[in-house]
């Protein structure tokens, strides 16, 4: 009687654990649910945030190209307007003081207010030498599709063609120019790979590529011959499926120059 007694006492416990286990197991798939019910909430997050994303690159993308328009029809504007203004000067003073005299005005006022005029007057006369060298004073992580290329620390800048505010080079004479870029890529994360675009007049006149493996350190650089009239602009841009930054430092620099030939 005594064995029976403890035989069934054993098959008691025994039962009680299985049912500890059984509710531990179903606590188990629980959690185990509740764990594939948040990935797959996290995995439809994350497939609305690249929708939301690739419109916004999308977006950036229009945009970017509209300021591009913009900026070019802005430079073909200002030498036209510099042009109209040196005519303004030059018709007021030939009137006031070469041809009518300086009795005409009456008054010693007038004729220092023509003399202010012409020592304002913006130069006429076309520079005897045109040439820029510019680099960029430090790198561009990421940088955009048909992004133009700010070379902000200006080396070089006869004749005052070169804009820092805007990359731009604006031809203040008409001739034969040569022109040259470079562009450094250094892979410390990972492949790399970039195209730079020469723009004359906003049309494509010639690139460079350049791509490197892990841990690659290169430069590549570009060099062409342009006819340009005078108020013409050259850029520096990138094109598009870009991967990587741009470097630019004591080791080795991103630039654009140029010069009048003739």
């Amino acid at each position: 009687m005594g064995q029976l007694g403890c035989l069934l006492l054993t098959l008691c416990i025994v039962a009680i654990n299985c049912e500890e286990s059984q509710l531990q197991i179903s606590a188990l798939f629980e959690r185990v649910l509740q764990l594939e019910n948040a990935v797959r909430f996290q995995a439809d997050r994350i497939t609305d945030l690249e929708k939301s994303n690739m419109k916004l690159n999308k977006t950036v993308a229009e945009k970017a190209k509209n300021i591009n328009y913009l900026e070019s029809v802005l430079r073909k504007l200002q030498p036209v307007e510099l042009d109209s203004l040196h005519k303004g000067y030059e018709s007021l003073l030939d009137k006031s003081v070469e041809e009518e005299g300086f009795q005409r005005f009456g008054s010693f006022h007038r004729y220092d207010q023509i003399r202010q005029a012409r020592l304002l007057a913006p130069p006429t006369t076309t520079p005897e030498m045109v040439g820029f060298y510019a680099i960029m004073s430090t790198g561009i992580t990421n940088p955009g599709d048909h992004q133009t290329l700010i070379f902000d620390q200006v080396q070089l800048n006869e004749g005052n063609g070169y804009q820092s505010h805007s990359g731009v080079f604006i031809a203040p004479a008409s001739g034969m120019y040569a022109f040259t870029w470079t562009m450094r890529l250094h892979a410390a994360h990972g492949a790399e790979n970039h195209s730079a675009q020469l723009i004359v007049d906003n049309k494509m006149y010639s690139a460079i590529f350049q791509s490197i493996g892990h841990s690659g350190n290169e430069n590549v650089s570009g060099t062409c011959v342009v006819l340009l009239n005078k108020g013409d602009d050259v850029f520096v841009r990138t094109t598009t499926n870009n991967v990587g930054g741009i470097e630019s430092d004591a080791s080795g620099v991103t630039a654009f120059g140029g010069w009048l030939i003739k």
